[in-house]
């Protein structure tokens, strides 16, 4: 069942990518408190073309994270 957690993004790894066959950067998502998966874990890892930029104000900024 696809879900779509959002929250911030607090780090990043150069990992090896199994489905690009190559290294790629995999973010680290600190998750919102009001995030579908929040409620068993507070962070989540995601590919670039999984993140999506969402503006909240015009001072921050948060990331959609689709999950398949």
């Amino acid at each position: 069942m696809p879900t779509q957690d959002f929250g911030t993004v607090t780090g990043l790894q150069y990992a090896p990518a199994g489905h690009l066959k190559s290294w790629a950067w995999r973010y680290l998502i600190w998750l919102d408190s009001q995030s579908p998966s929040h409620a068993w874990t507070c962070t989540d890892t995601a590919w670039e073309a999984d993140l999506e930029l969402l503006t909240t104000d015009q001072h921050s900024a948060a990331v959609e994270v689709s999950q398949e």
